[in-house]
């Protein structure tokens, strides 16, 4: 079950349409990326939330986007953000990555939906598809 507060859970109950998905990807050197599936770019703490509409939930065991327990993870691959460079030194191996829903009007409100690891990564052309390996 998940922690929900209630301001949040209030929110949720009422049908609205600010909610979007967030990721936060801690890679194995420490370095933290965070990306959103809204149309505009996120600030929550001291992470911010590139809009990235490229970003996207591959073949999964669940119907909630990122929210899997396995699957795998697509997205266009970015010279700031991910590069090839990086991923070929390994910095992405095993880097933490944690989906969230958040209310974009008040970031306050939000709720964990999964965390996992990334697994083994491929790449073509400019595209990457990593594996996801869900924590219990």
């Amino acid at each position: 079950m998940r922690d929900i507060s209630p301001g949040f859970q209030s929110h949720l109950d009422s049908g609205a349409t600010t909610l979007c998905h967030i990721w936060t990807l801690i890679r194995k050197d420490g370095t933290v990326l965070g990306f959103t599936d809204h149309d505009m770019n996120l600030q929550i703490g001291d992470i911010h939330y590139l809009a990235m509409n490229g970003m996207s939930a591959g073949d999964t065991d669940s119907s909630l986007g990122f929210a899997i327990d396995n699957g795998n993870v697509k997205s266009v691959l970015s010279d700031e953000r991910i590069s090839s460079r990086d991923i070929n030194a390994g910095l992405y191996d095993s880097a933490q990555l944690i989906c969230a829903l958040v209310n974009w009007q008040d970031v306050s409100q939000r709720v964990n939906l999964s965390r996992g690891q990334l697994g083994q990564i491929k790449q073509s052309g400019d595209r990457f598809e990593a594996e996801w390996v869900g924590e219990s």
